[in-house]
């Protein structure tokens, strides 16, 4: 099955994937805020080089537009437009308990003979938390999430709408993975990033991330 054109990596200086990411709208992408941290990327205005998996899709910089590191969100911008944008954004707290989800992002598998490029796992939703300091979560349970899978979307199976961003793992034994929260089809933090030339401007809201579980 091919990987849907919309998903792609940020990149280490190296060269080798450091997370996942998404674009929601023409040159504009979404990945967790600690996937910059971990190529050294922690301040607004700062490039990072991406690349989508699609396989006509060139590698190029991606401008921090917007950094969340209380939410574990990043938005970025890129003249390396993706093949394509991801259908929808659902709001994370519509969502009911046991919905079957699907995650697919750069994984590094232990083990493993080869890097994989991609990889698939698919999950069930189940629900949300809240931690001490207010911060809202959402929650999948999913056996096969991998290192590598942060800033991935995590999204419903059936219509393929994303409804939380990969943020990172209670159990890595156990893969259980918490996820950005979505909140009436925005990111949540305010923030304004031109989507379509130099009018079109829109919210960019940064909310729930969730974990695996």
């Amino acid at each position: 099955m091919p990987v849907p054109g919309c998903l792609g990596c940020i990149l280490s200086e190296s060269g080798t994937p450091a997370g996942t990411c998404f674009q929601i709208a023409n040159g504009v992408i979404v990945t967790a805020a600690h996937v910059l941290g971990g190529v050294g990327v922690e301040a607004e205005g700062a490039v990072v080089t991406l690349r989508a998996f699609h396989s006509s899709a060139p590698t190029g910089p991606g401008m921090v537009m917007s950094l969340d590191a209380v939410h574990d969100l990043a938005v970025l911008t890129s003249p390396c437009l993706f093949p394509v944008s991801v259908l929808c954004l659902c709001a994370t707290d519509d969502q009911r308990l046991g919905q079957p989800v699907r995650i697919t992002g750069t994984a590094e598998v232990p083990l493993a003979e080869y890097r994989h490029e991609f990889f698939d796992a698919l999950g069930i939703w189940a629900g949300g938390t809240f931690l001490d300091n207010g911060t809202a979560w959402g929650r999948m349970s999913c056996r096969d999430v991998m290192r590598g899978m942060s800033g991935a979307p995590v999204r419903r199976c059936g219509d393929d709408a994303v409804i939380g961003v990969v943020s990172g793992r209670y159990r890595p034994s156990r893969a259980r993975c918490c996820t950005q929260r979505i909140r009436r089809s925005r990111l949540v933090r305010r923030s304004r990033v031109t989507l379509r030339g130099g009018s079109l401007r829109r919210r960019v809201r940064i909310g729930w991330r969730c974990r695996v579980w």
